[in-house]
């Protein structure tokens, strides 16, 4: 047994930050270093509603859940005919606002029977007070036993006497945390589904792996979560999950045709250096756009300025020698264009020094792409209208503004 001195210096000058090497040494006095160790996997990173309806419906606790309390074996204390320590474990099917949801004892999904921990305390409100009962009868803080109740762990434990509390049919009454640990959402862990991590910024994590394996995590106990990103190493793509399916990042995965990923991700692109053709995804089969042949087929042009919708677009008056730009509706150009010879809606112009001339006529190309600096995107034409080079759409947690994703605000938490 140690001795009592030891037994309240030890703890007292850790909490302080300081090693404890002798009873004769006051925690000013000792030199060495030491904590609490914590890692993120045990800190609450969401804020708690002081009402549990509220924070039920932010995802964050449970509902109201009966456990029962388990002898904890090795703790059986004979001249009281009872045990020091009892588990609270979940009593036989898993409560329904515990499916699906990790249980940090095990790291696995709530089973039943499982023993359970990360009890709200009543100091959030007393609304989250654990009620502790024997037979139906609520124990008192104020009874001859000695007694705590250990939230984290959701561990029951008593001083040794002949006051114990001999449980005949102990159950605790409570409210689980069922939101994101810092693990969660920083970039060692990742998560970034809903809550808020108070005076923190949250980073995105990226995963890695195959697109095989990165969709396997979608349906897994840890799944990529809305606004997460992946990034394939078999295919090289950069993915975006809204917390339900993925979708490609714009970009074209340039190869020779015999290295075609497997079709099956609508909007994806493909290069074929070999055939110099073009291929789009529709989450099916590849489709050559333009057709196969010379490379003129597909014009990869070099980039735009910027789109001309109307005469509102003024190239200045004194452009660059190079400055090039989409035009659209040729019949409703700025002055500061000039007239431009055989300029069609569509066409491609450029600035050679003196003035304007068609660079890139459509009607004589099946299909061409583009970028346009101004709009921060790639542009292809079919033959018939310039598209927008993506097919990405806004699924939960996102926001699409023309050619922006966001990342919307969740519980008020910035997010950069």
């Amino acid at each position: 047994m140690y001795d009592l001195s030891t037994l309240a210096n030890f703890p007292f000058k850790v909490i302080k930050g300081k090693a404890h090497t002798s009873n004769l040494k006051e925690d000013h006095n000792e030199n060495l270093r030491s904590n609490i160790f914590i890692t993120a996997n045990d800190i609450w990173a969401q804020n708690i509603n002081s009402d549990p309806v509220i924070a039920q419906a932010d995802g964050v606790s449970s509902a109201l859940i009966t456990f029962v309390l388990e002898p904890i074996v090795g703790t059986y204390f004979k001249a009281a005919n009872a045990y020091t320590a009892y588990a609270c474990k979940i009593n036989g099917a898993v409560p329904l606002s515990l499916i699906g949801k990790r249980n940090r004892k095990t790291n696995l999904t709530y089973q039943p029977n499982d023993f359970v921990g990360d009890i709200i305390p009543e100091f959030f409100d007393s609304a989250y007070r654990p009620v502790i009962k024997n037979n139906g009868v609520e124990l008192s803080k104020f009874s001859n036993a000695k007694w705590i109740f250990d939230f984290v762990s959701g561990v029951f434990v008593q001083e040794p006497s002949i006051s114990m509390i001999n449980f005949v049919s102990g159950t605790v009454e409570c409210y689980l945390y069922i939101g994101d640990f810092v693990s969660d959402i920083t970039s060692g862990g990742g998560e970034i589904d809903g809550g808020t991590f108070a005076g923190i910024f949250r980073t995105i994590k990226i995963r890695k792996g195959t697109f095989a394996e990165l969709e396997a995590l979608m349906s897994s106990i840890d799944p990529m979560k809305s606004g997460e990103l992946g990034f394939t190493t078999d295919t090289f793509e950069v993915f975006i999950s809204d917390g339900v399916n993925l979708y490609g990042v714009g970009g074209v995965i340039y190869d020779v045709i015999a290295n075609i990923p497997i079709a099956g991700i609508s909007g994806r692109w493909f290069y074929a250096t070999d055939e110099k053709v073009l291929y789009l995804d529709n989450g099916i089969i590849w489709n050559a756009i333009g057709g196969k042949g010379t490379e003129e087929n597909f014009d990869f042009q070099h980039y735009v300025l910027a789109t001309q919708y109307d005469a509102g677009l003024d190239p200045g008056i004194a452009p660059n020698l190079g400055d090039r730009y989409l035009i659209l509706d040729a019949s409703a150009l700025h002055v500061n264009f000039g007239t431009i010879t055989d300029l069609e809606d569509n066409d491609i112009v450029e600035y050679d020094g003196t003035q304007f001339y068609v660079s890139y006529n459509v009607s004589e190309q099946p299909s061409g792409l583009v970028w346009d600096l101004l709009e921060i995107c790639w542009k292809y034409w079919d033959g018939t209208v310039w598209n927008l080079f993506s097919t990405i759409t806004a699924g939960t947690g996102l926001q699409l503004i023309g050619n922006v994703m966001s990342i919307l605000e969740i519980d008020g938490g910035t997010i950069v």
